[in-house]
């Protein structure tokens, strides 16, 4: 049974990729790192990788309405991963739903889309597995009735709905839609989501890519717990007319593979209307007092009434008022923040990024002066504008980045270390300073940094804040919000 857009002859794909993304290179540099811009778009860390997991350790539950699988580990790592494998054996997977051990594997694994790829192209993705980090884990055995627990059964379904072929090119159409149609059959694996399936699991071939599911494609990513529906909080001025940045696709497609929506819609809050310019403090109050207004009837009402168990943020607020946001959130419920990139242009977090190298000051001067915490991650905060603000005798406690830029809150597990650091902090002035004290807060974050900010505050223990925002129209920091209890 042939699929669309499938035909005969192999150097068609070739010149696709010459045209497109450059001649291919011949140095094992080249292979492994064409074979990681393949993975990146076959978007196989997001099954392959468990929350909290090491790359491509494998182990991740895929819900199937006929039961549990588990994804492989392929980490190159001997005893539980590929590592013992040929590229030969790698290509029988892809390409024949066959593992190295001869077993039969289940299409949970995309086999009937990865046997359109080429050798070519297997053999630069096996060339990029090879290099990341082995991980010696063994994925659970999968939880499947009798006789889908044999893989033999594997063969009728193989002989009813599995057509082994590389995908080539179709004469007459241009290189841009070949390769499109390339990935789209191929390692994109659309079809996944976006073609009804029969009894058995199958597409429904007639009716490629005409019913998108995109539910089920979230359930079957996040392992369809009901515990990890999250309902979206989006945060951002002009909603409608910045959909590019927090488009609900973008933000939804961000979300796998630790969540999934808990509902088709996002609960939006907007900046309210103000004759006030944003260097006046009234502006800020107009605008923390609109927030907390709204917030109460959408988010907290509903929380109250248990019909939000999980929120995940998505925020390009100003900074005082995402730390309002975090302020409000809490740990009322359980909360995951995203970041914004600018490059890629993306809400999905990047584990394989650098960490931060954060840098600590503390204050030990006299304690009865006026206190400052600086938080520079994003820009570089120098005291003389503190200063200039508080004046020359105050106390500056500091947590900055070693090398501040925009873009460089990449990993959740180093958001995390962040949050570590501003309680000690927080703890730190306290006991410093006393029970009367408030903090004024400069800060330079980025987005997620400036909610878990608010968040990380515990409103009966820690000290009132008094936060302050950058303001090019003034040429320095003007005071906007404060957040006492």
């Amino acid at each position: 049974m042939s699929k669309p857009h499938l035909r005969t002859g192999a150097a068609a794909v070739i010149l696709l990729l010459v045209g497109l993304t450059g001649a291919r290179g011949n140095s094992d540099f080249d292979r492994v790192q064409r074979g990681k811009y393949l993975v990146d778009a076959g978007d196989c860390y997001a099954c392959h990788t468990p929350s909290g997991a090491k790359p491509f350790q494998g182990g991740r539950a895929l819900a199937t309405p006929f039961g549990a699988i588990y994804s492989a580990n392929i980490t190159p790592d001997r005893k539980t991963g590929i590592g013992s494998w040929s590229a030969d054996d790698f290509y029988k997977a892809m390409h024949h739903g066959v593992s190295a051990d001869g077993n039969r594997l289940y299409p949970a694994f995309p086999y009937p889309y990865y046997t359109h790829v080429t050798r070519e192209d297997v053999d630069d993705i096996w060339a990029y597995l090879r290099t990341v980090e082995p991980v010696d884990n063994a994925p659970p055995k999968n939880r499947l009735p009798f006789p889908l627990n044999e893989r033999a059964a594997m063969r009728a379904w193989n002989w009813m709905f599995f057509d082994e072929q590389t995908f080539h090119s179709v004469p007459g159409k241009s290189a841009a839609w070949n390769w499109g149609a390339y990935l789209v059959e191929g390692l994109g694996h659309c079809g996944v989501c976006h073609t009804p399936k029969n009894v058995l699991g199958a597409d429904e071939t007639k009716q490629a890519y005409q019913e998108g599911n995109l539910d089920a494609w979230f359930a079957i990513v996040t392992g369809m717990a009901e515990e990890r529906g999250a309902h979206v909080l989006r945060f951002a001025a002009d909603i409608g007319q910045r959909d590019a940045l927090v488009s609900t696709r973008s933000i939804f497609m961000a979300m796998p593979p630790d969540y999934h929506p808990a509902e088709g819609r996002t609960i939006d809050i907007e900046l309210v209307g103000c004759d006030y310019a944003d260097h006046e403090e009234t502006y800020w109050t107009i605008q923390q007092d609109n927030l907390r207004r709204v917030f109460a009837r959408k988010v907290k009402e509903r929380i109250e009434q248990k019909e939000i168990r999980q929120l995940s943020v998505f925020a390009l607020e100003p900074q005082p008022l995402l730390i309002e946001l975090g302020h409000l959130l809490g740990d009322i419920v359980p909360v995951t923040v995203h970041q914004r990139y600018r490059e890629p242009p993306t809400w999905r977090w990047q584990p394989d990024q650098p960490v931060i190298t954060f840098r600590l000051s503390e204050y030990s001067g006299a304690p009865d002066v006026p206190v400052a915490l600086k938080l520079a991650l994003s820009a570089t905060v120098t005291d003389d504008r503190i200063r200039t603000v508080l004046g020359d005798d105050v106390a500056i406690w500091s947590l900055t980045a070693e090398n501040p830029h925009n873009d460089i809150m990449r990993r959740p597990d180093v958001l995390v270390e962040f949050k570590r650091h501003l309680r000690r902090l927080f703890d730190r002035i306290k006991a410093a300073h006393g029970e009367k004290a408030i903090i004024n807060v400069f800060p330079a974050l980025p987005n997620s940094a400036s909610v878990e900010f608010g968040r990380v505050r515990m409103p009966k223990a820690d000290l009132p804040l008094h936060v302050y925002d950058q303001n090019r129209s003034v040429g320095g920091f003007v005071p906007t919000l404060r957040i006492m209890s």
